[in-house]
Formats: structure tokens, C-alpha cells, sequence
């Protein structure tokens, strides 16, 4: 949401976070990446499919290795070729993106069939956000349900979330709150943090739920504290107005000061400043601790005083 109304669509992509080492840890950190690779480089170097597609994992995220998409390509297709899904899956991905390839939608669509075929839980819904946004197909939302669901069957949390989306909208699906709210709350439990962002915006709006701002603010906090910035903004507009937590302008004004960290709009920085126009000195101050506080604690960064 990021100040921008009480909804707002995510285009939903597969994200990978990565958690940084404390600097006294990062050499700890480099020699077990390297200690990985050079294990996995063996195990590939002798035809093992797994270890092909992990090695591209390593060299596509430069763990342990210089980063390089193109020797990630040829491992993933490696793997591939194996009949191995999750190196199909990712290969597809590259295609996808044009990552270490020419971008070619309907290769990409080739590789992730060939998974899904497998039973793969994460292909089906790289399908389906092909169909829900038109990437390199015609859009079609029924057609995008029908992947989404597949996935979501198989327990993954992006394909929840994303059907669920569309029950909520009745794209491609009747419009269901109830289900909605179902499919959001099945990737929150796995720990999902779009998948709680959700789950928190049913429950504050009393969407297919009961309305229960406690509710909102526990999966708005959990979103948060994974770094989702709409889990963030959202819990700091619970503490400027009450909702579920006891009315606390230092603490709204510390999760939106956090939210400005991470590219929060104009009208974000407008409402923090709003907010911090009714406190006190001493408030102010607190406020500024608990961000700080906060900015290390979920993005392992030390704020410059």
C-alpha cells in the first residue's frame, strides 16, 4: 500500500531475500559459500542433475563464485535436459527474465510445462502469472486460475496468494471473499509475508473473516518483521489510529520513518511528518530510537547517526 489507499495490486514476481552476514561474520559466510561450491562443482562435474542445478543456483546468485547468469544457463540446462524440474523451472525463469539468454516467453513457458508435468509445486504458478499479466501469452484469467490452483494444491505460497488475488477481485473465478481469505491465510501459516499482508488487510476490513484489528495487526506485524513493506506501512497506520494496538505516535512514526527507508512515497513521508508534528521532543526521540532499532533488527542495517 505504501500511502497509497487501503488497496493496492502487487505485480508478483518470485523474489529471493537475502539476509546479509554481520560484517564480523562476512568471511565466515565466503568460506562456506566457497566449501559449497566447490562440493557442488564436483557433484556436477560428475552428471549429478542436483548439483548441475544447484551449481547454476550458486553461480545465478553469486554464492561462493563470481556472479555470472550465462554459466547459470548452462548448468540449469544441464539439469534440465536431466529431467530434473526445479532445473527446468529455473531455466525457464532465465528465459523469462532474459537473464543469460535472449528473453523468449515461449521457451520459458516450454520448461515450466515440462515441471509442472513433474508435479513441480512452483511451475504451475509461473504459468499462471503468465496468463494473469500477458507475458507472452494472451491474458487470460480463467486460464490463470486454473494454473494458480494447481500450485496453490501443491502448498505454494505464491500460487496461494496469487489465487487468492483473484477469487478477491472475481477475475477469472466468481468473486469470493470467504475463499480469498482462505488461500491468503494458507500462505500466511507458511509464513508468507505477502501472504500475511493479505491475511491482515481481510481480517482489518472484515473481508470474508470476521473484522478483528487485533487479527490485522498480528499478520501485519509478522509481515513486517520479514521486511514487506506493505506489512510495514500497514502496521504503522494500526498504531496512528488505534486500531488493535493501544493509539501510539512514536511507534507509528518510527514504522513509517521505516517505510521511507525502503522507497516510500511522498504522501508516506507527508503522514510521518503529519504524525510527528503532535508529539513531544521526547517522543521525537523515542521514535527515532525505535527506528533505528527496527532498521537493524529486520534489514541488518546499521542506520548513520
Amino acid at each position: 500500500m505504501n500511502g497509497t489507499g487501503p488497496r493496492c495490486l502487487k505485480s508478483c514476481a518470485a523474489v529471493l531475500l537475502l539476509m546479509g552476514a554481520a560484517a564480523a561474520d562476512a568471511q565466515t559466510a565466503r568460506t562456506a559459500d566457497e566449501s559449497t561450491f566447490a562440493v557442488t562443482l564436483e557433484k556436477a562435474e560428475q552428471g549429478d542433475a542436483d548439483g548441475q542445478w544447484r551449481l547454476g543456483l550458486l553461480y545465478h546468485h553469486g554464492q561462493g563464485v563470481l556472479q555470472h547468469d550465462e554459466e547459470a544457463v548452462r548448468w540449469y540446462r544441464l539439469a534440465a535436459d536431466q529431467g530434473h524440474a526445479g532445473g527446468q523451472v529455473s531455466l525457464g525463469f532465465m528465459y523469462d527474465a532474459g537473464l543469460g539468454v535472449p528473453q523468449d516467453h515461449g521457451e520459458a513457458l516450454r520448461w515450466y510445462r515440462l515441471a509442472a508435468d513433474q508435479g513441480h509445486a512452483e511451475a504451475p504458478v509461473q504459468i499462471g502469472s503468465m496468463y494473469e499479466f500477458g507475458r507472452g501469452v494472451s491474458q487470460d484469467y480463467r486460464e490463470a486460475a486454473r494454473w494458480h490452483r494447481l500450485g496453490a494444491e501443491r502448498r505454494d505460497p505464491d500460487g496461494q496468494v496469487r489465487l487468492g488475488w483473484l477469487y478477491e477481485q472475481g477475475w477469472g473465478v466468481p468473486q469470493d471473499h470467504e475463499e480469498a481469505a482462505r488461500w491468503y491465510r494458507l500462505a500466511a501459516e507458511q509464513g508468507h509475508p505477502e501472504g500475511q499482508w493479505h491475511a491482515g488487510i481481510m481480517s482489518e476490513l472484515g473481508w470474508g473473516v470476521p473484522q478483528d484489528y487485533g487479527e490485522a495487526v498480528r499478520w501485519y506485524r509478522l509481515s513486517a518483521e520479514q521486511g514487506y513493506v506493505e506489512g510495514l506501512w500497514r502496521l504503522g497506520f494500526m498504531y496512528q489510529h488505534g486500531h488493535g494496538v493501544p493509539q501510539d505516535f512514536a511507534t507509528a512514526y518510527a514504522w513509517f520513518d521505516l517505510v521511507m527507508t525502503q522507497g516510500g512515497s511522498d504522501e508516506t513521508a507527508a503522514r510521518r511528518d503529519e504524525i510527528g508534528r503532535q508529539m513531544t521532543a521526547r517522543q521525537m526521540a523515542s521514535a527515532h530510537d525505535l527506528a533505528r532499532a527496527l532498521r537493524t533488527r529486520i534489514f541488518g542495517e546499521e542506520p548513520a547517526e
